[in-house]
């Protein structure tokens, strides 16, 4: 996790706001299960400022790791907060679970002529657009493998299907680029959708 941000809100009229800066709090990652801890400093909170707000917001980032389930009923994500008083005495406010969702794709090069044999080295690029000028997050050109294959991960779907256009960018040794520009659909239970795709699977022939 990454924090991005820690600030007071609802100080005066309900409105007024102050960022805090690592001198005003600690940020300790206390568990495996990445729960980590906000410390506000004793500066701060000896302050008289610091009572004329009536939140702490805490702004973060998480990325989800390898383990993290493709599609299905996605990951979820949960925030309770615990905190201590001056006497030690401990308060917990449960927060909501939401879920988050990643998808995945593999592309698999063949041989036009025997689909059976499969091509390394031949790379491919996921974009958001159809001219191909735009790169996607986690579409960077990959080189399919001894295999002949490549997988797109941590792709972003929607319930409507997010659009990537699926294009080789490398042709492997021997073979010729193909310049098919594939159309895809991704879904936020993990379903890849597209002409050519069987199972989250699409072949591109050289």
């Amino acid at each position: 996790k990454e924090i991005n941000s820690v600030k007071l809100t609802g100080g005066t009229g309900g409105t007024t706001e102050k960022d805090l800066t690592t001198t005003d709090y600690t940020y300790t990652k206390t568990g495996a299960d990445n729960s980590f801890e906000i410390a506000l400093s004793d500066t701060l909170l000896s302050g008289e400022e610091f009572y004329s707000y009536s939140n702490v917001v805490v702004t973060y980032t998480a990325t989800l790791n390898s383990n993290a389930v493709i599609g299905g009923k996605g990951n979820p994500n949960k925030v309770d907060l615990v905190y201590t008083n001056s006497y030690d005495d401990e308060s917990k406010i449960e927060g909501p679970e939401v879920r988050v969702y990643t998808a995945q794709i593999q592309v698999v090069k063949v041989d036009a002529a025997n689909t059976t044999t499969k091509l390394s080295g031949a790379g491919f690029t996921l974009y958001t657009d159809a001219a191909c000028n735009t790169v996607a997050t986690n579409g960077s050109e990959q080189k399919t493998d001894s295999n002949g294959t490549v997988t797109f991960k941590g792709l972003k779907g929607s319930a409507d299907g997010t659009t990537y256009y699926l294009k080789e960018t490398t042709a492997p040794s021997g073979y010729n680029i193909n310049s098919t520009v594939f159309e895809i659909e991704v879904f936020d239970n993990g379903t890849v959708s597209g002409t050519g795709v069987i199972n989250n699977e699409i072949q591109v022939p050289d």
